[in-house]
C-alpha cells in the first residue's frame, strides 16, 4: 500500500494543495534535501510507520477509554451528565471545546494512564552523561528507556491505588488548594509516558 501511494504520487505531474502538506510531502522533501539520509527505502519505511503505528495507537487508546467507561457505569454516569450540561454544539466537538470539559479529560487521562497504547520503550539517547540518584553514570549517547506501563503504576507520582480507574486523580482534591493541585498534575504529566516524552 505505502508503496503504491509514493509511486501514485511519482507519476503526478501537479499536486492538490492537500497532497503538499501531506506526510508523504513532506518525506519526499527529505529525499531531496537530504539524500545521505532519505531515499526511496526510509520513505517507504516511514509510510509503513505511520500507517500501523497511528492508526493503530488510536484504536487502542480509544477503545481503553471506552472500556474503562464501560466497566466503571458511575464514572460513566458522571462523564454523561457533564457531557449533558456542558453547552456542546452539534456534530464533532474541537479539541479546544473538549478540553472545557474536565471529567472527560480526566477519563481519558486515567485510561492512558492505565493503559497506554505503546508498551514498548520507546528508546531515546542520552544527550550527556548522566548521574543517576543512585550515583551511577549513564555515559552519553547510551540508549535507554522506560516501560510506561511500569511509569504509570508508580504511587509516589500517582498516588493509591494505582492499580485501579479513578478519573478524579487528575482533579483537584477536596482539602487541596490550587498550588497544591497543579503541582502534583505537573508531577503526574511530567511522568506521563502513554506516547513517549519529548523528541525520539
Amino acid at each position: 500500500f505505502a508503496s503504491s501511494r509514493i509511486n501514485e504520487r511519482f507519476r503526478k505531474s501537479t499536486w492538490s494543495a492537500e497532497e503538499k502538506t501531506d506526510f508523504l510531502s513532506k518525506f519526499i522533501q527529505a529525499k531531496y534535501s537530504h539524500p545521505e539520509i532519505v531515499g526511496d527505502q526510509e520513505i517507504i519505511s516511514f509510510m509503513v510507520t505511520n500507517i500501523v503505528a497511528g492508526s493503530d495507537t488510536t484504536a487502542i487508546s480509544l477503545r481503553a477509554v471506552l472500556y474503562y467507561l464501560l466497566r466503571h457505569p458511575s464514572c460513566y454516569k458522571k462523564l454523561q451528565h457533564e457531557l449533558d450540561n456542558a453547552g456542546l454544539p452539534d456534530g464533532p466537538v474541537s479539541w479546544a471545546a473538549s478540553q472545557q470539559i474536565p471529567y472527560l479529560d480526566a477519563c481519558i487521562k486515567e485510561a492512558f494512564r492505565l493503559h497506554p497504547a505503546v508498551g514498548l520503550l520507546l528508546e531515546r539517547v542520552t544527550p550527556s552523561d548522566i548521574v543517576l540518584p543512585t550515583g551511577e553514570t549513564v555515559p552519553i549517547n547510551t540508549i535507554v528507556g522506560i516501560n510506561a506501563w511500569a511509569l504509570h503504576r508508580n504511587s509516589r507520582v500517582f498516588g493509591d491505588k494505582v492499580d485501579q480507574y479513578i478519573p478524579e486523580r487528575w482533579l483537584p482534591g477536596d482539602l487541596e488548594d490550587e498550588e497544591l493541585y497543579q503541582t502534583r498534575v505537573r508531577s503526574m504529566k511530567r511522568a506521563d509516558m502513554t506516547f513517549g516524552y519529548g523528541t525520539r
